[in-house]
């Protein structure tokens, strides 16, 4: 008897020490589950948002990037036929009623965090805290303007701006005076003195002409006028504190490379809005600056 007692007693811590196993496997698995669950949603809203974002600048034409303390704006200008606004609000409505999923929300966010109208985008770019803006009268994009307030001149260092003219030829030779007029002429100046910015002036056109115009450290705070003479118009840059910077097109196309390099990394973007996407059934999301 003593014997079947301690068979039955060993069995039983068998099935017991089986079924714990069970249950810890159980829970394991379950744990691995939601773990890749979560790792799949997080990989779908991260595609999503990057998809919808690409999507938006590809619209606008307009990219842009941050390295370090560097601001880079890749554009084109003017658009091309018809609005971009009225393209943006039919890609928020394909957005809304298409590509949505029941189980993603998408939602274009205004500064202030409420839902917007994609067809109301801005079309200002600010880099604060210092109020340095980047924007076009409207999404036409037949005019630039790049404005620096004078109570944070100090904060540039330099600018780069490249300008390729797409249908155009340049009507000059790459001589001083000969692509470009100063009047009165550009004053150099050392770096640190207040308004000295290093400024780089570089064209090519439709042909493969290319010619920098200015690459030297300019005095922002006298006065004067770059006019880049083409084929058919002009382009006039005034120079001057506070600094705005004029690119009318007129009937030109420009691909424009804009690079304002700064004293400090320590800022952000507010681009053209916010984007939230979230996924419904799990606490995953992630909104931000398009």
């Amino acid at each position: 008897m003593a014997k079947g007692f301690i068979l039955a007693i060993t069995t039983a811590m068998i099935l017991v020490i089986v079924i714990l196993y069970m249950q810890n496997f159980s829970a394991n698995q379950t744990r691995d589950l939601d773990r890749i669950s979560q790792m799949l949603v997080a990989e779908k809203v991260a595609h999503t948002w990057s998809d919808v974002r690409d999507d938006i600048n590809i619209a606008t034409l307009l990219l842009i990037e941050k390295n370090n303390n560097t601001v880079t704006f890749y554009d084109y200008l003017p658009a091309p036929s018809g609005t971009v606004s009225n393209f943006l609000s039919l890609y928020g409505k394909f957005v809304s009623n298409y590509y949505r999923t029941p189980d993603t929300d998408i939602n274009f966010l205004s500064p202030d965090g409420t839902e917007m109208d994609l067809g109301n985008l801005p079309a200002k770019i600010t880099i604060l805290p210092f109020n340095i803006q980047y924007y076009y009268p409207d999404w036409a994009k037949r005019e630039l303007f790049i404005t620096v307030p004078s109570s944070n001149f100090s904060v540039l260092k330099g600018l780069n701006i490249y300008l390729n003219f797409t249908n155009k030829t340049l009507d000059c030779t790459c001589t001083p005076g000969g692509c470009a007029k100063f009047d009165p002429p550009l004053k150099q100046c050392n770096l640190g003195e207040y308004g000295c910015v290093y400024l780089n002036l570089s064209i090519s056109d439709k042909i493969g002409f290319y010619c920098q115009v200015v690459n030297q450290y300019v005095d922002f705070s006298k006065k004067s006028m770059w006019n880049l003479h083409l084929s058919s118009g002009f382009i006039m840059i005034p120079m001057e504190i506070p600094m705005v910077i004029d690119i009318n097109l007129q009937d030109m196309e420009v691909n424009a490379t804009t690079q304002l390099i700064l004293n400090t990394s320590d800022f952000y973007i507010s681009y053209l809005s916010k984007l939230a996407v979230r996924a419904v059934n799990y606490n995953t999301s992630r909104v931000d600056w398009t």
